[in-house]
Parts: structure tokens; C-alpha cells; sequence
């Protein structure tokens, strides 16, 4: 007989909260497990802009900024993109018409749950249906796992087959100093970040995870 999962928070209410993220998983299907392609649509060099995510030469890229030169009275456009799956930047002048295929995703809203011990995957659960969802540590990134805790919120932006190409964490999360000789502090992560001299060892201070700079203390 199936199980309906909206029954599984009054269940497990006293288990742990990955075993509830685990059971649920298999008891319905993953966003990840959505057959096919997703569906593109062919679009003008010109046309594309900041945030679109794209195929070039076979890699999935989103565009990080756009400008439009003439040049022999002809328009190209300057492209600055990222290979979502390796990180790897470029910068790519390209006729204004050339068409590339453009991919509409949708935000997901997370929250972290843990990383394998192999450090390979990250594992996020989505509140509202308490599926688990399992993304590749190269999206996420080494250093912006090291500022993810138990319940973090963040977004995942989605294609229409499930796949998750972008990882968009939160704006500042809280980190406790542990160490600190009044220009740089070392985090109980384990990471360094610039403070101000005011800072002292067992405060808490609001950091932006994405350039691991200070924000202002709690």
C-alpha cells in the first residue's frame, strides 16, 4: 500500500532529522529522477543576459555579464560565463546573431542536511514535500560547504528535467570567532576572514559565504 509522506512528520517527529529526509526519499521520487531533456530554446548571442544559463560547446553555462561592440559594421557580443559544473570562467566575443540554446530553470528552495563522507555529493532536503535532494559538491563548492550548518536555507535554481545547475547560498550566515589578532579571524569552520580590530576571540559575527568577507557583528 503507499504511503502518503505527509504523514511522516507526526511519525518521526522524535527521530533525527536525516533519517526522516532518507525515508522519505524512497518514498517518492526525486526531482532528479525526471526522464529527458530539458527544454531549450534557441536564442541570439545578443539577446542573452546576465543570470541565463546556456549550452556552449557542450557545456552548461550561466552568463555573468553581457556588452555589445560594433565592429566593421558588424555587432558582436562580449559574453563573461561560467561552466556551472567546473567553475571554470570565460570571456567570449561572438556575432550578435549566432544562437545558442537557452535553458529556463526554476528556484528551489533548500535546506542542508549533510555531505558524504566521501565528499563527493551534498544533500539537501525540500521543506515542503521532505524529499531529499542530492547535488555534486563541485556545485556547491568546498569553501561554501564549510559555511553550511544543520537546517541552513539556500536555493537551488532547477532545470524543467530536475537538474539542479546553480547553487545559490544565503546572503550571510553567523560564524563565531575563535581566534583573531585584530586583522584576521579564524572561524570555528575552520576558514579566515578579514575583521575589524574590534573584533574579540568568542564573538559572532555575520559573514557574506560567496567572498567570505566580514558584514557586521551580531
Amino acid at each position: 500500500r503507499r504511503v502518503s509522506t505527509m504523514v511522516l512528520p507526526q511519525v518521526l517527529s522524535n527521530g533525527s532529522r536525516r533519517a526522516f529526509a532518507l525515508l522519505a526519499s524512497t518514498l517518492r521520487p526525486s526531482i532528479f529522477s525526471a526522464v529527458g531533456a530539458s527544454r531549450g530554446v534557441a536564442t541570439e548571442a545578443g539577446q542573452l543576459r546576465k543570470g541565463d544559463f546556456f549550452d556552449f560547446k557542450g557545456k552548461q553555462c550561466m552568463v555573468q555579464k553581457t556588452s555589445q561592440q560594433l565592429n566593421n559594421r558588424k555587432l558582436f557580443a562580449i559574453v563573461e560565463f561560467r561552466d556551472v559544473e567546473t567553475g571554470t570562467k570565460y570571456k567570449e566575443t561572438i556575432q550578435a546573431g549566432d544562437k545558442f540554446e537557452k535553458h529556463w530553470v526554476e528556484p528551489l528552495n533548500v535546506t542542508f542536511l549533510y555531505a558524504d563522507e566521501g565528499m563527493s555529493m551534498v544533500y539537501f532536503q525540500n521543506p515542503e514535500t521532505f524529499e531529499q535532494v542530492e547535488v555534486p559538491l563541485v556545485l556547491v563548492g568546498a569553501q561554501m560547504l564549510a559555511y553550511l550548518a544543520d537546517g541552513q536555507e539556500a536555493v537551488l535554481q532547477c532545470k524543467d528535467s530536475g537538474e539542479a545547475v546553480v547553487f545559490q547560498p544565503p546572503l550571510r550566515v553567523v560564524c563565531k570567532v575563535l581566534e583573531t589578532d585584530g586583522k584576521v579571524a579564524i572561524l570555528e569552520n575552520g576558514r579566515t576572514v578579514p575583521v575589524p580590530s574590534f573584533i574579540k576571540v568568542g564573538d559572532s559575527i555575520f559573514v557574506n559565504p560567496e567572498d567570505e568577507s566580514y558584514i557586521e557583528r551580531v
